[in-house]
């Protein structure tokens, strides 16, 4: 499985409408795409475009994806390169709000069924 399906896997749900692979696909294209792997198991991905980051990692590996390479290279690295980082959790997504929240994103705005976390800036 690729880190990119696996993504696509973990998030197909999410969307308003249905989102085939080949949507999801088009949609990314333009975002960076960081592997997710626990152990030898592909976990999904993390994308960044500019200051916006999403994670996409697969149920069975929620709470167990976050290294410590990663930790750095997201809430150091990139927040000190953009000042700032952005991402959106649907409504009802609890372990994604729980998640942000404990890194410290704080509630930006709402669009839709969106919250925006902002973290920095």
């Amino acid at each position: 499985m690729t880190h990119l399906f696996a993504a696509y896997l973990s998030c197909k749900d999410r969307f308003d409408t249905f989102v085939t692979f080949e949507m999801f696909s088009e949609l990314m294209k333009n975002w960076e795409l960081i592997p997710l792997n626990v152990g030898d198991e592909v976990a999904g991905a993390i994308f960044f475009n500019g200051n916006h980051v999403h994670v996409c990692v697969l149920p069975k590996f929620e709470k167990r994806w976050l290294t410590k390479r990663l930790y750095k290279m997201i809430f150091v690295d990139k927040l000190t390169q953009y000042g700032e980082l952005f991402t959106g959790i649907i409504k009802g997504n609890e372990i994604g709000r729980e998640f942000v929240e404990r890194c410290g994103f704080r509630v930006y705005d709402e669009y839709a069924n969106v919250v925006i976390y902002r973290l920095g800036g």
